[in-house]
């Protein structure tokens, strides 16, 4: 155990860390360390990027003509990520052996019925954002809305 001060190289910030392990490595673990971005501007690029995000989300949605989410700009801007990304996934249903025009299009009208951008954030667990997209969907949906999709022709998975 060694205490190194080092000088960051993202904003020159001064800090003391300690550093373990064998003796002969701790300089190359320090030397490491001065490479990576401290904290604060780790926070900030992270805030940049949800930023960006959220801009091309709202520039998307206004594209698309979706309706405008409701809440505080902070819930929007996240909603607004949210939902593009659960927007590009049913999307991506379109590609799979069986899915139809009337399904996409059921699909992408409940998603537009939602515009509490509390909603979002509350159900972004359950939201389709892998592979397995359909399975994550399938299990979101509600009994009557699930009596509604199959009525289009397909009780399986499409």
């Amino acid at each position: 155990m060694a205490w190194y001060t080092i000088r960051r190289d993202c904003c020159g910030a001064v800090e003391r860390i300690q550093v373990y392990g064998p003796s002969d490595t701790r300089q190359a673990r320090a030397n490491r360390t001065e490479m990576r971005p401290c904290q604060a501007c780790a926070r900030q690029r992270r805030a940049v990027e949800a930023e960006r995000a959220a801009q091309q989300a709202a520039g998307q949605a206004d594209l698309d003509g979706l309706p405008t989410l409701a809440g505080t700009d902070r819930q929007v801007a996240w909603a607004l990520v949210l939902r593009d990304n659960t927007i590009k996934r049913a999307l991506s249903l379109a590609t799979i052996p069986g899915a139809t025009g009337d399904h996409l299009d059921w699909l992408l009208d409940r998603i537009c019925e939602r515009t509490d951008a509390a909603w979002w954030i509350d159900h972004r667990a359950g939201l389709p954002r892998d592979d397995n997209c359909w399975t994550a969907l399938r299990t979101s949906l509600t009994d009557e809305q699930k009596a509604e999709f199959a009525a289009l022709g397909k009780e399986s998975r499409p």
